[in-house]
Order: structure tokens, then sequence, then C-alpha cells
């Protein structure tokens, strides 16, 4: 049967409500062809998660009707069990029963987690100045490195790319300890030919369901971003994650110019211009007067912004992003060189050619018949 994860408001709810809830869920559960697999209540955070098989979301919501009507789950979302189990760590096979006492290991247990998605950038240019073995033993290398740091701060790997990695964190100071390791690491190494990676790491903290369909959703939205727009071997992190990174320095006397924490304001301003950007960063027309148009700001004040979270002019910035775009299209062979620089947003496939070679070190008909 499929799986599904809700997130109930436990807002006012006492742990005793919450236990005699679940038991409820446990007695009637057989009568809606439900079972139920566990449950996180998240006191501090005031939201409880329930994971069910199912045959449908309706299923679970009849029983929910039926068994906890006070505390009703907002949202309801299909999932992998390995997912969750990703994310969140294994999944001990408990059964409960009404001789198990409702407090074992269930209730103030957290499902919010933070998430670290970590870009690695290497040089494009090196697959020309190196040998096929020697750049592999660098990536070997760089894997290694971050697969140390994974063990040492306790992260589950939730996906790895060629470049990039998701991982989950249940302690946030560990994530942000982590990242700053990793930065560590790659910041100070390079080999005997002076061969240097960096990476770029964004940090966000949340639930595991929320607005957003997918597991996590919102909060690797989020962490892409921040890894996105952080820079060579820079850390952003987000506003849920400032009072923990704040303390974390107090303790540690931890001085790090290279990462900085978005205000709550400045991500509001991420998430919509992240969102304007995914719907029009093709179109040709697409650039600085657009944004204006969107914002309804000045362009002065729209320049400041967008220079003050990216560290690129708006243009400059638009450009940058549909690079990174023709370089994923490049990587998956959608399309010729022209047909990339046009379905990227350029007019002139001449001057994307230009424009890709002084961002990456490398005509992107070389890169492609390099990893063709």
């Amino acid at each position: 049967m499929p799986i599904y994860m809700d997130i109930h408001d436990t807002t006012g709810a006492t742990a005793e409500d919450i236990a005699a809830a679940h038991q409820n869920d446990l007695a009637l559960q057989g009568d809606f062809n439900c079972k139920f697999v566990y449950f996180w209540h998240d006191i501090p955070n005031c939201t409880g998660f329930c994971v069910f098989e199912a045959p449908d979301k309706e299923s679970v919501i009849n029983l929910h009707n039926k068994t906890h009507i006070a505390i009703l789950p907002n949202q309801i979302i299909e999932v992998e069990l390995s997912e969750v189990e990703f994310f969140l760590g294994k999944i001990a096979d408990i059964a409960w029963s009404k001789k198990n006492s409702p407090f074992d290991g269930y209730i103030n247990e957290t499902a919010h987690r933070t998430i670290m998605y970590l870009e690695i950038a290497n040089p494009l240019s090196l697959k020309l100045q190196i040998s096929k073995s020697k750049f592999a033993d660098l990536l070997n290398l760089q894997k290694k490195l971050i697969k140390d740091s994974f063990l040492k701060f306790e992260s589950n790997v939730v996906s790895w790319e060629n470049d990039s990695v998701l991982a989950s964190f249940l302690s946030e100071e560990n994530a942000i300890n982590c990242a700053t390791d990793l930065q560590n690491k790659f910041s100070n190494h390079s080999d005997e030919e002076n061969l240097k990676s960096s990476v770029s790491i964004g940090l966000s903290f949340g639930a595991p369901v929320t607005k957003s369909d997918d597991l996590f959703g919102d909060v690797i939205k989020l962490a892409k971003k921040l890894g996105f727009i952080a820079g060579e071997n820079r850390i952003l992190i987000s506003s849920s994650l400032g009072k923990v990174y704040n303390e974390l320095k107090l303790k540690t006397d931890l001085k790090n110019d290279l990462i900085k924490v978005l205000s709550l304001h400045y991500e509001n301003f991420l998430n919509k211009l992240f969102e304007t950007f995914e719907q029009k960063w093709n179109e040709e027309e697409f650039n600085i007067d657009s944004l204006v148009k969107q914002f309804g700001m000045s362009k002065a004040q729209l320049y400041r912004k967008i220079t003050s979270l990216t560290g690129y002019s708006p243009n400059v910035f638009i450009r940058e992003y549909r690079l990174k775009k023709a370089l994923k299209l490049i990587e998956s062979m959608k399309g010729n060189i022209s047909e990339i620089a046009f379905e990227s947003g350029f007019s002139n496939p001449s001057y994307f050619a230009k424009c890709f070679q002084k961002r990456f070190g490398i005509l992107p008909s070389v890169y492609a018949n390099i990893i063709a």
C-alpha cells in the first residue's frame, strides 16, 4: 500500500492528549484499512507527524476524523518509506499495544531536520589541464573529504549527484559544524599540482511536511537556493538557524566572515526572486526591467538588494543563472550548443559561447565533446 505522512498542529495539546489520540488511531486503524508506521511529536515546535500505510489519502483523513478531531492534519503527502528514513533515520519496528507506555520513544521526538545542500565547484578547464585519471583521483579525494565530515557530524546522505550533495542532520549544531569543517578542508586543500576546488553550502531547517507536496520540499528548495548564491567556500544559513548559529558562536568563539545568516526579510525576497527566475530565466527579454515590474520597486532598490544578497548585479546574476542552467543542459546533452544557447535565453550562440568560456574557462562545444 502507499505510505502517507501528515502534519498536525498540536498547539494547546498535552503529551497525554497526543498519546491518547494515537492510541485511538491504533484501535480503529483496521476499520479504515490503515496501518500505523510511526509518529513524532515535537513539543517545542507544536507539531506532530504521523506515517501510515493506507489505500489512499482519504482513508487517513477519515481515520483522523474519527480518532482525534481536535488535532486534524493540516497537510498529507504521499512518501516513500525509504525516503523518510533517508531524512529522519531508521524507523524502529515497534509494535504498539495497550500494554505499552504511550511515552516510550514517541513523545517529544522531533521530525524537524537541518538540510545541507553542497555544490562542489571544479573549474571545467581542469578537464583540459589534467588527465582523466588525475581528475578521477581529484573527485575521489573530494568524496572522501565530504564523507569523512558527514561521518564525524552524523549526517544522513539523501542524494549525491556528480557535483552536488543533499544531506540531513538531526542536530542543528552538527550541521553548522560540518559546514565549517568542509569549508576549511576545501579552502586549505590543494595537491602537488596546486589543483584547487571549492564548495558553496546552503543550510536550512524545517519540518518534513509543509505546503509542498514533497517530503522536506520547502526546506530543500531553500537550502538549494542558499547553496546556489553562497559563493566560493561560503556558507549561507537560513533565518530559522540564526539563533543556533549565534549561540554556537558564543560557545566556540566562531569567527568566520564567509558565513552569513539570512534575515527573514531577505529570505522572503530570495524565495520571490527565484520563483520569478524559475518562470522567466529562458525568456530572451528577461532583464532587470522585468524584475522591476515584478517586484514593484525602483531599479536602484532592486540593484542594492540583489547585489547584497548574491554578490552579483541583477543583469550579471541573470546571466549566471542562465549559464548554470545551460551547463546542466549540456551535461544532459539536451540539444546542440546553438539550441541550448537559445533555450537558455541567449539571443546569439556566439555571445553564449563567449560568456560560457569567460565563466567556466572552456568553450561549451569543447566541454560537450569532452563529456560525450
